[in-house]
């Protein structure tokens, strides 16, 4: 089960990724044209990419550095921005996934629970600093007047500057919220990986 799970999570960055960059270029630079067919293949490559480079990653997947993991964190949290830039509360998941490996990490290295303390500890901390630039990030656009849009605030039919203020105070609530609600869950999702791992280790 651990092993489909790396696949999944490993493996899912690539093709998602790489359609997503196709599609972003076939928007900027051709205005559109082509656009399935320049989709489909940043999809092919991402593909392709899976099948050369990630059973390998896979198999030393717990013993990788924190700067490989950290890409990965860092590129799923782009794509996850990515699906609502207004409000990136969806940003929690990738921490989901950070708290679930540091349980399982712990496990396979034969470490205790001081071990998998400091490594939910660490996931917490590179997934709050993600998470809060995700947020700042929207904040930037916000303010900037770019591809941010709180339509109920438009049908208030408010002053700009007091839109500006409900959609900055808007963003740091949920900010705080998310932030809060993602701190406990990846402390959870560790522990309950740890508790019920399997001895069956997947690197052998």
């Amino acid at each position: 089960m651990d092993r489909v799970i790396l696949y999944l999570i490993m493996g899912g960055a690539p093709p998602l990724l790489l359609m997503l960059i196709s599609w972003r270029l076939s928007m900027t630079l051709l205005s559109g044209l082509y656009l399935t067919e320049i989709t489909i293949l940043g999809l092919l490559l991402g593909l392709i990419t899976d099948v050369i480079i990630v059973p390998e990653f896979v198999k030393r997947a717990f013993t990788l550095t924190v700067f490989s993991i950290t890409t990965l964190y860092a590129t799923y949290l782009f794509l996850f921005w990515f699906i609502n830039i207004t409000l990136p509360w969806q940003c929690i998941f990738p921490g989901l996934g950070a708290g679930w490996f540091a349980g399982r990490k712990t496990f396979y290295l034969g470490g205790d629970r001081i071990l998998l303390k400091h490594l939910a500890r660490k996931a917490n901390t590179i997934c709050f600093i993600g998470t809060l630039a995700t947020f700042g990030g929207s904040i930037v656009l916000a303010i900037e007047g770019k591809e941010i849009s709180f339509k109920w605030v438009e049908n208030l039919h408010l002053h700009p500057y007091t839109s500006y203020g409900l959609t900055g105070i808007t963003i740091v609530a949920v900010a705080v919220i998310t932030l809060f609600v993602q701190w406990i869950l990846i402390r959870g999702f560790a522990h309950i990986s740890y508790r019920y791992a399997t001895p069956t280790n997947i690197l052998t």
